[in-house]
Protein backbone atom coordinates (compact mmCIF):
# COMPACT_ATOMS: atom_id res chain seq x y z
CA UNK A 1 0.00 0.00 0.00
CA UNK A 2 2.91 2.39 0.50
CA UNK A 3 3.77 2.18 -3.18
CA UNK A 4 0.55 3.90 -4.30
CA UNK A 5 1.46 7.45 -3.03
CA UNK A 6 4.87 7.16 -4.71
CA UNK A 7 3.29 6.19 -8.05
CA UNK A 8 0.76 9.05 -7.84
CA UNK A 9 3.56 11.52 -7.07
CA UNK A 10 5.63 10.27 -10.00
CA UNK A 11 2.65 10.58 -12.34
CA UNK A 12 1.89 14.16 -11.25
CA UNK A 13 5.48 15.41 -11.22
CA UNK A 14 5.80 15.94 -15.02
CA UNK A 15 2.54 17.89 -15.12
CA UNK A 16 3.69 20.15 -12.29
CA UNK A 17 7.07 20.67 -13.92
CA UNK A 18 5.51 21.74 -17.21
CA UNK A 19 3.13 24.18 -15.49
CA UNK A 20 5.91 25.68 -13.38
CA UNK A 21 8.25 26.06 -16.37
CA UNK A 22 5.89 28.21 -18.44
CA UNK A 23 6.89 31.84 -18.88
CA UNK A 24 4.46 34.21 -17.20
CA UNK A 25 4.33 37.93 -16.63
CA UNK A 26 2.30 41.08 -16.19
CA UNK A 27 1.76 44.30 -18.12
CA UNK A 28 2.49 47.69 -16.61
CA UNK A 29 1.98 51.21 -18.01
CA UNK A 30 3.61 54.58 -17.51
CA UNK A 31 1.98 57.75 -18.77
CA UNK A 32 3.52 61.19 -19.25
CA UNK A 33 3.04 62.41 -15.67
CA UNK A 34 3.75 59.08 -13.96
CA UNK A 35 7.00 58.51 -12.10
CA UNK A 36 6.60 54.73 -12.05
CA UNK A 37 4.99 51.95 -14.05
CA UNK A 38 1.61 50.76 -12.77
CA UNK A 39 0.31 47.19 -13.18
CA UNK A 40 -2.63 46.84 -15.52
CA UNK A 41 -4.75 43.77 -16.21
CA UNK A 42 -7.50 45.12 -18.46
CA UNK A 43 -7.91 47.42 -21.44
CA UNK A 44 -6.72 51.02 -21.27
CA UNK A 45 -7.49 54.17 -23.25
CA UNK A 46 -5.29 56.97 -24.51
CA UNK A 47 -5.54 59.95 -26.84
CA UNK A 48 -4.01 59.78 -30.31
CA UNK A 49 -1.46 62.46 -29.33
CA UNK A 50 -0.58 60.82 -25.98
CA UNK A 51 2.49 58.64 -25.41
CA UNK A 52 2.09 55.62 -23.14
CA UNK A 53 5.08 53.43 -22.28
CA UNK A 54 4.30 49.79 -21.55
CA UNK A 55 6.32 46.94 -20.10
CA UNK A 56 5.76 43.21 -19.86
CA UNK A 57 7.58 41.96 -16.75
CA UNK A 58 8.32 38.23 -16.58
CA UNK A 59 8.01 36.70 -13.13
CA UNK A 60 10.64 33.97 -13.53
CA UNK A 61 13.24 33.55 -16.26
CA UNK A 62 15.69 30.64 -16.17
CA UNK A 63 17.24 30.88 -19.64
CA UNK A 64 17.34 33.02 -22.76
CA UNK A 65 14.12 32.98 -24.79
CA UNK A 66 13.16 34.79 -27.98
CA UNK A 67 10.00 36.87 -27.65
CA UNK A 68 7.84 38.35 -30.41
CA UNK A 69 5.82 41.49 -29.78
CA UNK A 70 2.90 42.13 -32.11
CA UNK A 71 0.53 45.08 -32.10
CA UNK A 72 -2.70 44.49 -33.99
CA UNK A 73 -5.49 46.88 -34.96
CA UNK A 74 -9.08 45.72 -35.15
CA UNK A 75 -10.54 46.27 -38.59
CA UNK A 76 -12.92 43.63 -39.97
CA UNK A 77 -10.56 41.22 -38.19
CA UNK A 78 -7.27 41.78 -36.36
CA UNK A 79 -4.59 43.24 -38.67
CA UNK A 80 -0.91 43.41 -37.75
CA UNK A 81 0.09 47.02 -37.24
CA UNK A 82 3.62 46.66 -35.82
CA UNK A 83 5.88 43.82 -34.78
CA UNK A 84 9.38 43.20 -33.50
CA UNK A 85 11.54 40.48 -32.00
CA UNK A 86 13.20 40.76 -28.61
CA UNK A 87 14.60 38.42 -26.00
CA UNK A 88 14.62 37.82 -22.28
CA UNK A 89 17.20 36.10 -20.10
CA UNK A 90 18.25 35.87 -16.47
CA UNK A 91 19.53 39.48 -16.51
CA UNK A 92 16.81 40.99 -18.78
CA UNK A 93 13.31 40.08 -17.59
CA UNK A 94 11.37 43.00 -19.10
CA UNK A 95 10.11 43.80 -22.61
CA UNK A 96 9.35 47.48 -23.31
CA UNK A 97 7.29 49.29 -25.90
CA UNK A 98 5.52 52.57 -26.59
CA UNK A 99 2.03 53.45 -27.74
CA UNK A 100 2.60 56.60 -29.78
CA UNK A 101 1.24 58.01 -33.04
CA UNK A 102 -1.52 55.44 -33.42
CA UNK A 103 -4.66 56.32 -35.35
CA UNK A 104 -7.93 56.12 -33.39
CA UNK A 105 -9.23 52.58 -33.01
CA UNK A 106 -9.05 49.35 -31.01
CA UNK A 107 -5.66 47.63 -30.65
CA UNK A 108 -4.02 44.78 -28.81
CA UNK A 109 -0.43 44.03 -27.78
CA UNK A 110 0.43 40.33 -27.95
CA UNK A 111 3.55 38.79 -26.37
CA UNK A 112 4.59 35.46 -27.97
CA UNK A 113 7.15 32.83 -26.96
CA UNK A 114 8.91 32.07 -30.25
CA UNK A 115 10.50 28.76 -29.20
CA UNK A 116 7.12 27.39 -28.08
CA UNK A 117 5.51 27.77 -31.53
CA UNK A 118 4.48 31.36 -30.78
CA UNK A 119 2.58 30.49 -27.62
CA UNK A 120 0.68 33.56 -26.37
CA UNK A 121 2.17 34.71 -23.06
CA UNK A 122 0.28 37.95 -22.66
CA UNK A 123 -2.34 40.10 -24.35
CA UNK A 124 -3.42 43.66 -23.56
CA UNK A 125 -6.15 45.54 -25.42
CA UNK A 126 -6.23 49.31 -25.68
CA UNK A 127 -8.30 52.02 -27.33
CA UNK A 128 -6.93 55.13 -29.00
CA UNK A 129 -9.36 58.03 -29.32
CA UNK A 130 -9.10 61.35 -31.14
CA UNK A 131 -7.90 64.34 -29.15
CA UNK A 132 -10.76 65.86 -27.19
CA UNK A 133 -12.95 62.73 -27.44
CA UNK A 134 -12.16 61.13 -24.08
CA UNK A 135 -14.36 58.16 -23.29
CA UNK A 136 -15.08 57.71 -27.01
Amino acid sequence: MRLRPVIVTLLLLPALTVACGKLQGEFALRRYNDDVYRKVSGPFECAADEEVQWSYVFSKVTKRSDIAVIVQKKEIGWVESRSNLDYIDIEKKVIHGTVKSFEPGEYQIIILHVEKKNEVLGRLKFFVYEEGNAGR
